[in-house]
């Protein structure tokens, strides 16, 4: 390997470990700072997870707002009762 080549590498992995210690994202960042290779795995296996599951939360919940589920309870009563009728009120 040429040692072009071989900082060409450095250069971006360390690139890739800084854009990951400077991320926003706290679990991009806990990847960034894992001190051994199984801790970076269980971080980024952890992040794909929830990032998973959120992006179904999010799918979820948009296809419930384009489908605009709408319940009425509409109960018509019918009184034969004199009391009841007429059930007229007169605002002034």
């Amino acid at each position: 390997m040429s040692s072009s080549e071989n900082t060409k590498s450095k250069s971006i992995s360390d690139l890739i470990k800084k854009w990951f210690l400077n991320s926003p994202s706290h679990g991009i960042r806990r990847i960034g700072r894992a001190k051994t290779l199984i801790t970076s795995l269980l971080c980024g296996y952890i992040f794909w997870v929830f990032t998973i599951l959120m992006g179904c939360f999010i799918y979820i919940t948009f296809i419930n707002y384009i489908a605009h589920p709408t319940k009425i309870h509409l109960t018509v009563s019918q009184h034969r009762d004199p009391k009841h009728f007429p059930a007229i009120t007169f605002c002034k």
